[in-house]
């Protein structure tokens, strides 16, 4: 393993985050305003300049002239031309905000991250909303997720996306936003995306939000439009207090409406109308996206999954004792989290119903053979050492989807650690699942949010989680090593470049 000890920021980092995290006399002194301020200025210097394109131009002095810096701009009107004829409602927004909003758990992120009564700006006749009308609408403005290098890819050279939010359904007090993301806001014809945030369906920010940014560009650089709504969460630990408090049920509710509004409207925005859809999602997340995909198969094309479960009772019985995860401490969180999604009343995942119906609407192995050769295909990546779900789940949907008997055995890496070492890539197969495409690459000794890059100081804060419940992801290198962040990189860019090509 390659550690850059000269990263000097990400140990600082590190320390500051679990300082401020683990000691209570800190948390009371330093208020959650400076905390947000402090943690900003840490990850300030961490992003870079990336290009804007098209560049926006404003009216002045009777003449079209280029902006100099579009996240300084006050909210108006604004041209994507140097004739100023292509007008679009922009507002800039600064890295300090940003941040605050995506970055940081907080009053600001709690407020404003999803929902739309806290956002900041509105198109005219879009900042009210009734309870048998959704209209909060935003100008646009310019994604940040380009500008820090914390994915496995690269993205500081690409385009920075636009991006604007609009509520797409209100249940009681609870209103939900989606983001949409654009190369050009202008631009028709497009093919359409759907981007699931994950969190342990109980979280939005932080590590959630960021992943959206940071998987967005990666669609809008090859002719999508990006819908990426939010939904109701589960426990109270995160988002506004009408939006939180729900079961796995309602969440569901919440990404059908999502799907049912991006093919409604999503013309709209750029979509080409009458297209099926792909669904990403990382880690509840991609649960979540396989869930819309196998339930609404005619409407998705195909799905990015990355490290979330598959397989609800198969993981409830596996987890009673006798079975292959019996340890309560193994994948802790994920158990603890899945009780609550449940609904159901349980001291352990091993009590809980593996018939009702919200666990058998989660046994994706039973979809695919149920919806045999109309599956969506799909292309999943996990690490088979996460600490948060087990490697025997995708693989038995990768067995479904090739109409294969479920193995009920634990998986055994195909090498040892002193062979990975010779070659890498032996010990990390990909498998093909079915004739039609659907894959599943396994990383050795990859972990939880494989897809963030090694000793990044971004990676340290999603780890964690400041004001949140630290999630079990490896600070350091979630992918294992630099190998197998190179891995992770090469089995993405295959997803981007060949699996989503038509």
């Amino acid at each position: 393993m390659q550690i850059d000890l000269g990263n000097r920021r990400f140990w600082l980092i590190l320390f500051t985050l679990g300082l401020l995290s683990s000691c209570s006399t800190l948390k009371n002194w330093i208020t959650p305003v400076a905390t947000t301020a402090m943690t900003c200025k840490l990850f300030a210097d961490e992003f870079v300049k990336s290009p804007v394109n098209p560049p926006l131009y404003e009216k002045r002095a009777q003449a079209c002239k280029p902006v100099s810096d579009p996240d300084k701009l006050a909210n108006g009107v604004y041209f994507l031309d140097g004739n100023c004829q292509k007008a679009v409602p922009f507002y800039g927004e600064t890295f300090q905000r940003y941040c605050a909003t995506r970055m940081v758990p907080g009053k600001i992120q709690q407020n404003t991250l999803g929902n739309p009564p806290g956002w900041k700006y509105y198109l005219p006749g879009k900042q009210k909303s009734t309870a048998k009308k959704a209209r909060y609408e935003t100008p646009w403005t310019l994604s940040h997720g380009t500008q820090v290098k914390a994915g496995v890819i690269d993205l500081t050279k690409e385009t920075r996306p636009f991006v604007k939010g609009v509520e797409y359904r209100r249940v009681g007090n609870c209103s939900l936003g989606m983001s949409i993301y654009k190369a050009d806001p202008l631009a028709k014809g497009l093919k359409a995306a759907m981007i699931i945030h994950g969190g342990a369906w109980t979280y939005r920010g932080t590590g959630a939000s960021i992943g959206n940014e940071a998987t967005a560009p990666n669609f809008t650089k090859r002719g999508y439009v990006v819908f990426a709504p939010f939904y109701r969460l589960i426990g109270n630990q995160s988002g506004p207090e009408a939006c939180r408090g729900v079961t796995g049920k309602a969440q569901q509710a919440d990404l059908l409406a999502a799907l049912d509004w991006v093919l409604a409207r999503g013309g709209n925005y750029g979509m080409k109308k009458g297209t099926p859809i792909d669904l990403a999602g990382q880690s509840s997340g991609a649960q979540s996206a396989a869930f819309v995909a196998l339930n609404r198969p005619q409407a998705v094309r195909k799905v990015l999954f990355l490290y979330g479960p598959t397989d609800f009772p198969f993981f409830i019985e596996e987890s009673k004792p006798g079975g292959l995860w019996p340890d309560a401490k193994q994948f802790a969180p994920s158990k603890a989290a899945l009780i609550t999604y449940s609904g159901q009343t349980a001291q352990t995942v091993g009590q809980l119903n593996p018939r009702a119906p919200l666990m058998q609407e989660n046994d994706f192995p039973a979809l695919v053979a149920k919806n045999r050769g109309k599956a969506p295909r799909i292309f999943m990546i996990m690490g088979d050492a996460d600490q948060l779900g087990p490697i025997e789940l995708p693989v038995r949907l990768c067995q479904a989807y090739g109409g294969k008997p479920l193995s009920r055995e634990k998986y055994q890496p195909p090498c040892n650690f002193f062979q990975k070492w010779i070659n890498a890539k032996a010990c990390s197969p990909k498998i093909a699942c079915d004739s039609a495409g659907s894959r599943l690459q396994i990383v050795h000794g990859a972990g939880h949010a494989l897809d963030l890059k090694c000793f990044h100081p971004l990676v340290a804060q999603i780890a964690n989680h400041v004001g949140n419940a630290p999630l079990a992801i490896n600070p350091f290198c979630p992918s294992g090593d630099k190998k197998g962040e190179a891995i992770v990189e090469e089995a993405l860019l295959e997803a981007y470049n060949e699996f989503f090509t038509p």
